[in-house]
């Protein structure tokens, strides 16, 4: 293998996609603005972990694997969590000079001249999969997990209830089930 190769083409070459995989995902992406990674795995063609190998060889940046590394409180207080989980960034170890980091997407580099210059340290990074990294920067900033919406189920009409019309209706509809569940988990 010679030469920079796209992240679908080595998933291909690697025998992790096939060709028609990859179309049916660049066609998603196309549509969208998720990374090709986050629609492949989304799809279920491919695995977090997967995308990370091949995009730390890619770009020639270690692997790490976040729930082997314990980031010091002292990494952590470069940033602080809304921060770590909008441009999913963990800071794990640092020095005078060095802020060490785990990213998922290396490409990012606004993200990474931005932390650099707040931390007025130079950046050493390391990929590791995008799931295990949101889980780790969870656990390390001490986050509730996020709460996933729940699976829309259809209305049906029934004598004497009033069917969703408007977004209004549905608006208030959710408002009154988040609550619900806001008092039975508390």
């Amino acid at each position: 293998m010679h030469g920079y190769q796209r992240l679908g083409d080595m998933l291909v070459s690697r025998g992790v996609l096939t060709e028609s995989q990859l179309t049916e995902a660049l066609q998603r992406q196309s549509e969208t603005r998720l990374r090709l990674g986050e629609v492949l795995v989304e799809y279920g063609f491919t695995t977090d972990e997967a995308i990370a190998e091949c995009l730390a060889s890619q770009y020639f940046f270690p692997l790490v694997d976040p729930d082997l590394i314990e980031p010091s409180p002292d990494a952590l207080a470069f940033i602080d969590a809304e921060y770590a989980v909008t441009r999913e960034i963990l800071p794990y170890g640092c020095s005078d000079t060095m802020l060490h980091c785990m990213i998922a997407d290396p490409l990012d580099v606004m993200r990474n001249d931005e932390l650099e210059t707040r931390a007025k340290r130079h950046l050493n990074l390391a990929i590791a999969p995008l799931g295990a990294l949101r889980r780790a920067i969870r656990a390390a900033y001490r986050l509730p997990e996020p709460i996933k919406p729940p699976v829309p189920t259809p209305i049906v009409q029934k004598k004497g209830r009033r069917k969703l019309e408007s977004q209004a209706d549905r608006e208030a509809l959710l408002t009154m089930l988040m609550a619900e569940h806001e008092d039975a988990t508390a």
